[in-house]
């Protein structure tokens, strides 16, 4: 069977390519050597199925970090069915992203949320069931849609309600705000160091001083957050992939492959095929160096085409990518294949293994 190169933007020279298995619901990627694929298509090479690995010795790669992505904004609502298909086996960390810049600056501007309080309360009462069952995190980024701190308030709130009705006592939770103070942003703004990212009305001293502003985090006040014990972390406006990327480097996976995991597992199974934002994914990560996809819902499975999609999915320019080693821009070529051996001793049980 043939596996795409499909997409790219892990870290420094490797990227990852999209391998689909005949008769699952399974994808798996590999780091490569990028110019491995840059200049001629692959060669057959030592490790699991001509493929590098990191796994030193001839055993099965061993499953090292399981997430859930419970949907794409909580809010959407997803099958009780799917999490519970889901938290069969490990679970390392239950996710989700709490809101989105789609509805507009509206929710940001008046504080409110976009989803109905019923929809949010529902989703977020199944990850904290499912968290205080397992002991495990979970984390809800960008809060009551706009992650600003009337929204994250609103989110705190619901947040309270679920815990006394599932009698949540001893969990330490994390609040993380990210609201500026207008001042702060005034001050960058008299220096020059504010630059437009796109098209729009000029600013001024006096419409930053009226707005709400938020920053977005990345990974570091997660980790912080995590390292501190938190098992429950409400953030305000967060990196999607941040979200899910933070635990898996705080735990010493690659940078690369994990803010790639996390870029798939951020709207859900929007990434599936057929995909929707209101559906759970998870994704499994082994030593060496792969991760593996799996639908819980069997409606939907992962296929290379569907995660290839996904990753590319919010690029400005998907085929140049950054490299940090050598400081320049590298241009990917998507069109090469591979032929593979059939996996066959993959099956379903290995994406539930504990």
């Amino acid at each position: 069977m043939a596996a795409r190169l499909a997409f790219s933007g892990a870290n420094d020279l490797d990227q990852v390519i999209a391998i689909a298995f005949a008769d699952t619901r399974i994808l798996k990627l590999y780091l490569f050597s990028m110019t491995a694929w840059i200049i001629d298509p692959p060669v057959k090479r030592a490790g699991h199925f001509g493929l590098p690995t990191f796994n030193e010795s001839n055993s099965m790669p061993n499953l090292i970090y399981r997430v859930i992505s419970a949907c794409g904004a909580l809010g959407y609502g997803y099958p009780a069915e799917s999490l519970q298909a889901a938290l069969k086996g490990r679970v390392d960390a239950i996710i989700c992203d709490g809101g989105s810049m789609d509805a507009g600056p509206f929710y940001l501007g008046t504080g409110t949320e976009y989803f109905e309080r019923e929809a949010v309360k529902a989703d977020y009462r199944h990850m904290v069931e499912a968290g205080k069952k397992i002991g495990c995190p979970v984390i809800l980024g960008s809060s009551g849609m706009a992650g600003g701190d009337r929204n994250l308030d609103w989110m705190i709130d619901v947040a309270k309600e679920i815990f006394a009705e599932l009698a949540v006592r001893d969990a330490k939770v994390a609040v993380i705000r990210s609201e500026l103070d207008p001042e702060i942003v005034i001050r960058e703004f008299r220096s020059g160091a504010l630059r437009p990212t796109g098209l729009g009305p000029d600013l001024s001293e006096d419409a930053l001083r009226e707005s709400v502003i938020v920053g977005q985090m990345g990974i570091h006040p997660l980790m912080t957050a995590l390292e501190s014990g938190a098992q429950f972390i409400l953030a305000g406006r967060s990196c999607d992939i941040a979200l899910f990327a933070s635990d898996m480097i705080r735990r010493g996976i690659d940078a690369g492959l994990a803010y790639h995991v996390g870029h798939v597992l951020e709207c859900g199974a929007l990434a599936c095929d057929p995909g929707s934002p209101s559906d759970c994914l998870v994704a499994e990560v082994y030593d060496d160096g792969a991760a593996i996809f799996t639908a819980p819902n069997p409606a939907r499975r992962c296929t290379a085409y569907s995660i290839a999609a996904h990753s590319l999915y919010e690029e400005s320019h998907p085929q140049l990518q950054f490299c940090a080693k050598s400081k320049a821009f590298v241009i990917l070529h998507l069109n090469q294949s591979v032929a593979l051996r059939p996996l066959a001793h993959l099956s379903a049980d290995r994406t539930r293994r504990s």
